[in-house]
């Protein structure tokens, strides 16, 4: 899969990790510039105006970090584009994750599914112009869609967790203090897995919360994403983190934990929404409340019926077993044609 005649001339930016790998995707795959800046601070976008003042750029893709460095360097480079008159496409990471910019035009906004585009439509009077597609940052998966499925089928359950956190620390941690008495109960082993942007953690954050396990543990923070690490798990427990999606394409089902004051005020904060596309559509577990949730873990883990059902809403959803990327260039090319230059 290689698109080299799209994005010429054209250059990405994505800061946080998810941006970040989406941005290198498209460059892999096409003409467009992947853009790093080392820098101690952020340059204003002034400064990044008379950078790409230069007759050989054409346009941004950029991505939508919430970090407070990567939103305003993003930022500051859409409003460089929009002050040199270059067109600028967004790609939101996560459904809602898109913020609008005061001096920034968005020319055209990729959103992962209706789910997104109504958020965006109750959010703004005046919203950009925007392209549904499921997200090809999952590309490299859906092109693995034959080795997955014989992985999905040989795979045989374990009784292990695994928990995925996200860059914030105090939701994480509550989180888990109120999990851990539950998965005490349960005969199972947990992964724990911390988010790179978790500070706490490389300050031993954690330890006296997972001090409290009394099961078989392991923290796997340092381990890759990938086969190896979900040939071992039969759930991801999470509050809304990405590795929840890459686990959906390897046949192992996500519990979604949004607790008032933990994560479900993160993802309203971060999304404007209390729920994601995957809970609206039945595609992955949640658990609102503690009340009940002992028994609801259990279900997660031994209802076949109740996995099979979420991990093939899930593949409906993310269209598993469709390539993304070659669908969605040209649909932009009809929108913005100088995308594909000859």
């Amino acid at each position: 899969m290689n698109f080299s005649e799209y994005f010429k001339r054209w250059f990405g930016v994505g800061f946080d990790k998810g941006p970040n790998e989406l941005i290198k995707l498209f460059s892999s795959q096409t003409s467009c510039i992947d853009f790093s800046f080392n820098l101690p601070q952020n340059q204003t976008a002034e400064y990044f105006a008379n950078f790409f003042n230069e007759p050989r750029y054409k346009g941004l893709i950029c991505g939508t970090s919430l970090s407070d460095y990567g939103f305003t360097f993003e930022a500051n480079i859409r409003k460089a584009c929009t002050l040199l008159g270059l067109p600028v496409i967004c790609i939101e990471d996560f459904n809602g994750n898109f913020r609008k910019i005061d001096g920034s035009n968005v020319d055209l906004l990729i959103v992962e599914s209706d789910f997104s585009a109504n958020i965006y439509k109750k959010r703004y009077s005046h919203a950009p112009n925007m392209l549904i597609c499921p997200s090809v940052r999952y590309d490299y998966l859906r092109q693995q869609k034959s080795d997955l499925k014989k992985f999905r089928k040989d795979r045989k359950l374990s009784n292990c967790i695994l928990w995925a956190g996200q860059p914030e620390f105090d939701s994480n941690l509550y989180t888990l203090n109120t999990l851990i008495p539950l998965l005490n109960k349960l005969s199972v082993t947990l992964l724990f897995k911390a988010h790179p942007g978790d500070m706490e953690y490389k300050k031993g954050g954690y330890k006296d919360c997972l001090g409290k396990l009394k099961l078989p543990w392991a923290d796997v923070t340092d381990h890759k994403v990938d086969s190896n690490l979900f040939e071992q798990v039969d759930l991801v427990i999470t509050q809304f983190s990405s590795i929840a999606i890459g686990a959906g394409f390897y046949g192992v089902p996500s519990l979604n934990v949004l607790f008032e004051g933990a994560g479900k005020n993160l993802l309203f904060e971060r999304t404007g929404s209390l729920v994601t596309s995957a809970i609206a559509q039945d595609a992955c577990f949640v658990i609102n409340e503690q009340c009940g949730a002992l028994d609801y873990l259990q279900m997660c883990l031994t209802d076949l019926n109740a996995r099979e059902k979420v991990l093939l809403n899930f593949d409906l959803i993310y269209e598993t077993q469709t390539v993304q990327l070659p669908g969605l260039l040209h649909k932009i090319e009809a929108i913005i044609p100088i995308v594909k230059t000859i």
